[in-house]
């Protein structure tokens, strides 16, 4: 018997991939880019407070925000549902980088709470913005 494929069948594959169906690729993707958009927040209040042209209490309050958003892209990364070995090791990635992240962050905002040089703090942040970097284009690209 020779099956031909129908506009049905096709919808309904699109509907499953759209649905989230897909895997976790899509889930994985948002949470590093969310946890990217934070990381460089951070990067960018630092600047500023080091050219003087944000007040420490501005810059308080946007690091607690990034760290906040952060958070949640763990939390929603240790969510995410891995059937392959894959999806597995590309979760376990994400969710390491984000907690290296996590833990920049609350770096950065000690050593503002300190008044302290943040030389360290800045290099944490440049180096956690560079392993979401390179998840990004990772899961972007499909492996």
């Amino acid at each position: 018997m020779n099956v031909k494929p129908t506009a049905g069948a096709a919808s309904i594959a699109l509907l499953l991939l759209l649905a989230g169906c897909g895997g976790p690729r899509p889930q994985l993707l948002d949470a590093t880019q969310q946890a990217l958009a934070a990381v460089r927040s951070d990067q960018l209040t630092f600047r500023l407070l080091d050219q003087r042209r944000l007040p420490a209490a501005t810059a308080d309050v946007v690091l607690q925000d990034m760290t906040d958003e952060l958070t949640a892209a763990e939390k929603a990364t240790a969510q995410v549902a891995a059937s392959s070995d894959i999806d597995r090791r590309d979760r376990d990635d994400v969710l390491k980088a984000i907690r290296a992240a996590v833990s920049a962050a609350l770096s950065s905002e000690y050593c503002l709470d300190r008044a302290a040089v943040c030389t360290r703090a800045g290099q944490e942040l440049a180096s956690v913005a560079e392993q979401l970097d390179a998840l990004v284009a990772s899961l972007e690209a499909g492996r």
